[in-house]
């Protein structure tokens, strides 16, 4: 794929239209990452119901309900566990394991259009049925409290992928947002968390990772890893965003990287539309290959979103962004979900599981 950016003039023709349409049906279209579970623990919302996107930043208002991702066309989801700043140490494990009762507690209230899925193989038959197939990330390893063992639970509760970090410098990597990192490399406990990914088929997500820790921890896994939320530095010069050697580290894996939909890390201006969105994800298609491309919008992530994308059921305007651009049937399918879904089998295969994993009986202790 020889990508450009020549951007093509709008509305596009008939006939873009249609080939994107038919390849949007075709494809199982996900994104990596969502965090509409805070609007859901924090402000009472109701998947169920559709309500009107956000104008701008509004935190009170989602990017995403059931309606709107049946109007977008999606069949996968990764919803995000957040566990917030003001959790202490000590209490983050047991407020990430009551985040995942509540998204527990949720999909049994939708069994019709919800399907919670632990490998790519659920997430087909997810879709074949006509369910969105939803699963889990938590967002930051300081959920684990220390404890490295507690990787096994999370699996068995639908978790797909652990971010080493957030937005704070914890046990296992340092923040891209720290000035002066504390350790280059892993951190105390970082080995034994990579190691207890892997072994239980857990993807190992460098979202919000430091370059400092970002090689090490690639290095360390023996599974693909994933950006589930980020963008291109070469085109906007910001500590979340991944330069060139980092996405080229992320294919050398296996891995995909999520193109965020967040203007800030897309150009750090206030205002973009959706061809800055597929600007990025070229730019990383040249640099680490087609099949490198995802999807990762970080809707609901108290952000405010590119023109022409103000929430999920808007999803079918990417693909058709992406059909003007030139790109071939097989690399849209793949960003649309198809690299994700391969990169998802190759962690659950390094790690022996079956494509839905084993359900432990009970909680870890406290």
């Amino acid at each position: 794929m020889q990508p450009t950016f020549a951007r093509p003039p709008r509305p596009y023709s008939e006939d873009v239209v249609a080939r994107a349409r038919a390849l949007h049906a075709a494809s199982p279209v996900l994104d990596l990452h969502a965090d509409t579970f805070i609007a859901v623990r924090y402000f009472g919302a109701d998947l169920r119901r559709k309500t009107p996107p956000p104008l701008g930043w509004n935190p009170l208002r989602t990017h995403c309900d059931l309606p709107r991702f049946k109007q977008g066309g999606m069949r996968g989801q990764g919803f995000g566990v957040v566990i917030p700043p003001f959790v202490r140490a000590g209490q983050r494990f047991d407020h990430a394991r009551r985040t995942l009762r509540l998204m527990g507690r949720t999909f049994a209230r939708c069994p019709d259009d919800l399907a919670l899925v632990r490998g790519p193989d659920e997430l087909l038959a997810a879709r074949a049925a006509g369910r969105l197939g939803g699963f889990f990330g938590v967002e930051g390893a300081h959920a684990l409290d220390g404890d490295p063992e507690r990787v096994a639970w999370l699996r068995a509760q639908g978790v797909a992928y652990l971010g080493l970090c957030h937005f704070q410098t914890n046990d296992v990597v340092a923040s891209s947002g720290a000035r002066r990192p504390p350790y280059r490399g892993l951190g105390p406990i970082g080995a034994a968390v990579v190691d207890a990914c892997n072994e239980h088929g857990v993807l190992v997500d460098l979202a919000h990772c430091h370059e400092a820790s970002f090689f090490e921890a690639i290095a360390r896994s023996r599974a693909p890893v994933v950006v589930t939320h980020g963008a291109a530095r070469a085109l906007a010069d910001h500590h979340r965003n991944l330069t060139d050697e980092q996405l080229r580290a992320i294919g050398h894996s296996g891995g995909v990287v999520g193109v965020i939909f967040y203007p800030w890390y897309l150009s750090r201006k206030l205002r973009d539309d959706v061809d800055r969105v597929v600007d990025h994800m070229e730019h990383i298609a040249q640099v680490a290959g087609p099949e490198h491309v995802a999807l990762g919008s970080d809707f609901d992530g108290f952000v405010w979103t590119v023109q022409g994308l103000p929430d999920v059921a808007a999803m079918p305007r990417l693909t058709e962004a992406l059909v003007a651009r030139g790109w071939r049937d097989e690399h849209v399918r793949g960003a649309l979900g198809e690299n994700y879904l391969r990169a998802w089998g190759r962690a659950l295969a390094v790690s022996g599981s079956a494509a839905s994993g084993a359900r432990a009986p009970h909680p870890p202790r406290t």
